[in-house]
């Protein structure tokens, strides 16, 4: 079974389940705020206060900011506090190279050892995703959808151990779009690259599928650049509001 933390940004419970350890649970809730946009770029978290907020013990909390920590997504700093983390443009660029070839590596494995029916999955996602309306905001939508469709293309990869290595990446991913103003930037865009990609995949084109894989990573990481490079007067942050277009 393929390990997934496509959920963590779903709604969360307004505390921890019985069935899910606190840490556990803290740390699903921090992850959704941060690839959600909750937290930006150097924002300050405070242990007290999130101990206070969601009702557990300091222990967990600390824990789950750990795992954070060793992810990636925040900066642990002794007698300090935690901050979440604020990449330089070297930093972003680095991380998008290693998550593209990664993905382009998962994709050229799928067009390998596919099936005919999970190339009719992937036809089917990316057909909804062609829905949204890139208008009405909606990015959260699209975020998911866009996990399923990548979720898929690893199953379809058959490589459970190259994915438990990459679906982390997913998140910081998805946190650092979410901070350069969110998936709608690139809607017009993104379901020719992924319908490229499938075509790649289901003609068994392996290093095909690979190459469209990598640039479409090698886009969004362009923009994402190019919106933080920008005056923030001219960055525009798209509400994260679902509307599907009529007619």
């Amino acid at each position: 079974m393929f390990i997934s933390i496509m959920g963590a940004a779903r709604t969360m419970a307004t505390h921890p389940p019985g069935s899910e350890r606190k840490k556990d649970w803290v740390f699903n809730e921090l992850l959704g705020r941060l690839v959600t946009g909750r937290y930006g770029f150097g924002a300050k978290i405070s242990a007290k206060d999130l101990s206070e907020e969601m009702g557990v013990s300091r222990f967990p909390v600390m824990a789950a900011l750990n795992d954070l920590r060793h992810a990636g997504f925040i900066i642990v700093t002794a007698q300090v506090g935690c901050e979440v983390i604020s990449p330089s443009a070297t930093q972003i660029h680095d991380f998008f190279l290693l998550f593209g070839r990664m993905e382009g590596i998962m994709a050229e494995l799928a067009a390998e050892r596919r099936l005919s029916e999970e190339v009719g999955r992937m036809r089917s996602i990316n057909e909804h995703i062609a829905t949204i309306s890139s208008s009405a905001g909606a990015g959260e939508e699209y975020r998911q959808l866009n996990r399923e469709l990548h979720g898929l293309i690893h199953a379809a990869a058959r490589s459970p151990l190259v994915h438990a290595r990459q679906v982390t990446n997913w998140a910081m991913s998805d946190f650092l779009i979410t901070q350069a103003g969110g998936f709608e930037r690139r809607f017009r865009e993104v379901t020719k690259e992924h319908a490229d990609v499938i075509d790649r995949i289901e003609r068994k084109a392996a290093s095909g599928a690979r190459l469209a894989m990598e640039t479409h990573i090698r886009n969004f990481a362009r923009a994402v650049r190019e919106f933080l490079h920008a005056p923030s007067s001219q960055r525009e942050r798209p509400l994260m509001k679902a509307t599907r277009r009529t007619g």
